[in-house]
Order: structure tokens, then sequence, then C-alpha cells
């Protein structure tokens, strides 16, 4: 899929994104507490919302392309509750009973200008007919699991949001795998592409059955860092061992070998710009095609060596893939062009999103500096 345009109310904390378009590649920049990380979360959330979540009090409105080309516009808002423990965009749903729930006050969906679901309150039509009421809780796109609504929601579903300020659990990855399952439920690479599978978990399935994509990943790490000569997904040697705990024993582990150095280094002792690098690379090998990928303070963890590779990485995709990023770092900034730039503000709660309006000039200054000295990314947040 692809976002074209996205607006986004969260009732309860009055806080609103006002219409934002979006292109191919769109770079968030902005001054530190403008909403670029809010806007990103926000997206996540519609993702969500389509797996059956409820959201307290939230409105949206998004218009996007499927992997047809076909123009959607998905619209529609919970209730506002008084419940305490409400559901989060970036907590599981919780099990709290029916009667505490906000409930859906609309939803509509439109394809090229037809109305597939009309719903306002209890009242739902269906590509124009009345049906039977569904769970007030629940978003239509979850209830509804028919063609075409189900294969828009596997189209919604392409969304990724990958956040390295949360740190990945590095001490065993794969523990929880049912790896017997994993290789009877997924026999080809692209069936790992369209799943909901975390990247670990992709990545330990591409190592053992697509030996020739794990080949690509570990040339491009290896460019990163030439003073690795390999990747792999293998059981710890026995001078590791005692580093685990006993359970993990027999686990598999991603480990990296350095040039003239006989051990191989396990995934606890990588360094976590390393490791970070190697999961940026996952994500974007590892991805469908035609996926949005969210990507929240690019940076973060990255040596200044990999940010460069990263980037380019990211301008030279082939696979159709929509970038929302979102980064402070001027060597990230510099190297996507100016023009996928989009300068985030806020005056109070509302937050803005235009794309940069001013050209950037050929002089000793780079594009980085031109902008931070700019007046639409200083005056970010309204006084």
């Amino acid at each position: 899929m692809k976002i074209i345009s996205f607006s986004f109310d969260d009732i309860r904390d009055d806080w609103h994104l006002s219409d934002v378009q979006f292109e191919d590649i769109n770079l968030l920049v902005g001054l530190s507490g403008v909403g670029k990380t809010r806007i990103l979360r926000s997206i996540w959330g519609l993702k969500k919302i389509a797996n059956g979540s409820t959201l307290n009090g939230v409105k949206w409105n998004m218009k996007f392309l499927d992997s047809e080309g076909k123009h959607f516009q998905w619209s529609g808002e919970f209730s506002v509750t008084d419940k305490i423990d409400e559901d989060k965009i970036d907590e599981e749903e919780d099990d709290d009973p029916k009667d505490n729930k906000p409930a859906v006050l609309s939803e509509e969906l439109i394809c090229d200008d037809k109305a597939l679901i009309e719903r306002e309150n209890e009242q739902i039509k269906y590509d124009g007919k009345k049906i039977p009421k569904l769970l007030t809780e629940k978003s239509a796109i979850y209830l509804l699991k028919e063609d075409p609504i189900s294969r828009i929601a596997n189209e919604i579903n392409k969304i990724f949001l990958y956040d390295h300020t949360r740190p990945i659990e590095r001490k065993a990855l794969f523990t929880k795998i049912d790896k017997t399952k994993l290789k009877k439920e997924y026999k080809t690479i692209n069936d790992i592409f369209n799943s909901k599978l975390d990247i670990p978990t992709r990545l330990y399935w591409t190592a053992n059955y697509d030996k020739a994509l794990f080949s690509k990943i570990e040339k491009q790490f290896c460019g990163i860092f030439p003073f690795i000569e390999g990747i792999r997904i293998d059981t710890l040697d026995d001078s590791h061992l005692l580093k685990v705990l006993l359970d993990y024993r027999e686990e598999q582990f991603i480990q990296i070998k350095e040039k003239n150095i006989k051990q191989w280094i396990p995934q606890f002792q990588i360094s976590s710009g390393m490791f970070n690098t190697l999961m940026h690379l996952c994500e974007l090998y590892l991805c469908a095609e035609n996926s949005v990928v969210l990507i929240d303070e690019l940076e973060d963890s990255l040596g200044i060596n990999c940010l460069g590779p990263i980037s380019d990485e990211i301008v030279g995709d082939t696979k159709n893939t929509q970038f929302i990023i979102t980064s402070h770092h001027p060597t990230i900034i510099n190297s996507i062009e100016y023009k996928s730039w989009k300068i985030v503000t806020r005056n109070a709660n509302n937050v803005s999103v235009n794309k940069n309006d001013f050209d950037i000039t050929e002089s000793a200054h780079d594009p980085y500096l031109q902008l931070i000295n700019s007046i639409q990314y200083n005056d970010g947040i309204a006084k």
C-alpha cells in the first residue's frame, strides 16, 4: 500500500494532526517535542484498529493506494470513555468487559468513489446493503472477513513500525520460535514477506531456508563493516556456553565473524550499533512489496559509519516501499533529498506537517545547516 494522506485526532488529549500529504520517501524533521514520533504511532494505531484493537477517543482519515493501484479512503471514530486503563496505541488490547470499551461511532471505507462500508453507531451498510449488527467496539475492516475487505486488511498490515529507541532483548531472540511450525506454515520467502512475524523470526527463517537472500544481507552488512567476514545463526561455541542460561544451550544465536579472529561473536556481545544496523538491513530486505515502513529516530544506536549506507539503502529501495522516517542527524538529513523533507510544527496541541518550501542553495553550508537555520524549522513550536 501507499499512504496518500492522513489526519488524526486524539480527543482525550485534545491532540490534532492536520491532513498530511505523503510521498514515497518522507523525512519528518522539526524541533524536539513537535510531535514527529506521535505521528508515526498514530499511523501505527490504524494497523492495530484493522487487527481488532479498540483505541479510546481517536478519530482518523487515511487515503491510500492498494498494491493494485486502487484508491481507498478509510475514516472512523471511537467514542471517549472514562476507562482508566484504556488501550494505548503502544499496548495490546486488554481484557476489560465489553461495557467498558469505547464504541465505534462512525466508520467509512470508500473505494474509487464507491462506498463499501458506511457505519453510524449500530447502523451498518456493506456495499450499499444493510447488514446485521456487528460488535460495537471493533472496526468493520477487522470483522468483515470476506473479499475485498480482507484484502484491504492485508494491505493495512503492510504498515511496519521500527523503533530502535526501544532496544531488542538480545540474549535469546529465537527461544520462543516454534521451529517445526515455522517451517510448516511458511513455505516460501513471499510467505515470510507477507507475514506478521517479527524481524528476528524472519531472519531466522531466511538463514535456514533462503540462503541466497541471507547471503545478500550478509554481503551488505560486511560492506558496511569491512572487518567482518561472515554472519551465521547457529548454536554457540563451547567458549560462550558458560555465558548463557542452561535452557539456552541448544538455542541458535546470531553470530558474526571478524577477520583474523578465530571465534565467532554471539549476538549478546555484538555492539548495539552493529546489531541495529543488521536489524535495519533485515527490515529493508525482509518486508513485503509495497510496504509502509515507519522508522523513528533512524540514527539511534548507529555509528557514524553506518548512517550513510543505511540511508543509501532506503533511497535505493527497489521494493516500492514507502518510508516515513524521523531523524535529527545531519548525515541522514543530508543523505535524503531535501524535497522529501517534511517540516513538523505545533501550535499548542495542533500539529501540522508541511512539505519543505524553501530551496536549498549551493553554498558552503550543507543542507542540514540551512534547514536548522531556517525560519520554518525554528518557528516549529508556536510561543
